[in-house]
């Protein structure tokens, strides 16, 4: 596995954008020259590579893949939303004029109903123990929305929280993470969780204070807040990481693919496994494909995941699954 220890109480912190340590533009040769050393090993039988983007996936791993007889085996794609932030610079003093009509009334609208209550504003932590307490506020709310509705969230995995302090901890002073919360006057709106790397600010985590009434939408009015802010520092783009939340879509300029792969080495456990899919898949449809009842029986006999290796696509965080308003 790369980047992934296989334990999901570890895992729960979920990669994305994954790919080897180096130098963008030394990434092939470096791909390659594991994917030879890696060739040359016989204590391994499949390389788990989990959220690369699609076009990495197929330049460098996919490539060497197809090179040394290996197979690419597809287990999970999701697409990933970004907002480019350059292209909406200098669009003049209505910096919402990105997004659709409908997305831009709602905002609005939101923003006026905000402030009736007073500023609305973003403010970003000014300490490592201020981003700890707004860290915090974050978990608390969206625990509450989470758990109203009879689930964990993030925060459900114990690791997560202890991880992301001491990340936070050890990236705020160097400015590798942003907690930031959104107010009205005295009111709380919502609280951020974002890391930044190389001009770009990946939007991770969320907690919003919802509220009944329609008007209001917590979390389209942070982060059009954080877009606004991370285009007045000069930011690159705002990313809305992996995911197929109607927000993402509504607030993105562009978005692209990740992939879930594995590179598998010819094995005959491999083979097998591929056969009882395509029984299993054709089993789904016996009328169509003709089969009788015999061969129903057998191929639904098997048990793909009782097979060496199987791994399924790990289910979305709670703020990809959420749908921000």
């Amino acid at each position: 596995m790369l980047n992934e220890t296989g334990d999901a109480t570890l895992d729960c912190v979920t990669i994305e954008h994954n790919g080897l340590l180096c130098d963008p533009a030394l990434a092939g040769e470096v791909v390659e020259q594991v994917a030879l050393a890696l060739q040359k090993r016989g204590d391994w039988d499949e390389w788990v590579l989990s959220g690369v983007d699609r076009s990495v996936s197929e330049t460098h791993y996919e490539k060497i893949a197809a090179r040394l007889g290996w197979a690419v085996n597809t287990f999970g794609e999701r697409p990933w939303y970004v907002v480019g932030l350059d292209e909406l610079r200098g669009g003049g003093d209505n910096q919402l004029d990105w997004l659709s009509v409908n997305t831009r009334y709602q905002v609005r609208r939101a923003l006026k109903e905000y402030g009736k209550r007073g500023e609305v504003k973003i403010e970003f932590a000014r300490s490592a123990e201020e981003a700890l307490a707004f860290f915090d506020r974050l978990k608390k709310l969206h625990e509450c929305y989470w758990q109203a509705r009879g689930k964990p969230g993030a925060f459900g995995c114990e690791f997560f929280e202890i991880f992301h302090r001491r990340l936070i901890e050890q990236e705020w002073p160097t400015g590798g993470v942003h907690v930031s919360r959104v107010s009205a006057g005295g009111h709380e709106i919502g609280y951020l969780y974002n890391l930044v790397h190389a001009r770009t600010i990946y939007s991770y985590q969320s907690g919003f204070n919802y509220e009944h009434d329609a008007k209001i939408k917590p979390g389209l009015v942070s982060h059009v807040l954080a877009i606004q802010r991370a285009i007045a520092d000069g930011f690159d783009a705002y990313d809305l990481l992996a995911g197929d939340a109607q927000y993402k879509r509504s607030l993105a300029t562009h978005s692209e693919t990740m992939r879930w792969i594995r590179l598998r080495r010819p094995r005959l456990a491999f083979r097998l496994e591929a056969l009882v899919r395509r029984l299993r898949d054709r089993s789904r449809d016996g009328v169509k494909t003709g089969l009788n009842r015999a061969q129903l029986r057998s191929a639904t006999r098997f048990r793909t995941d009782r097979l060496p290796n199987h791994r399924s696509l790990p289910p979305l965080t709670a703020d990809e699954s959420d749908k921000v308003a």
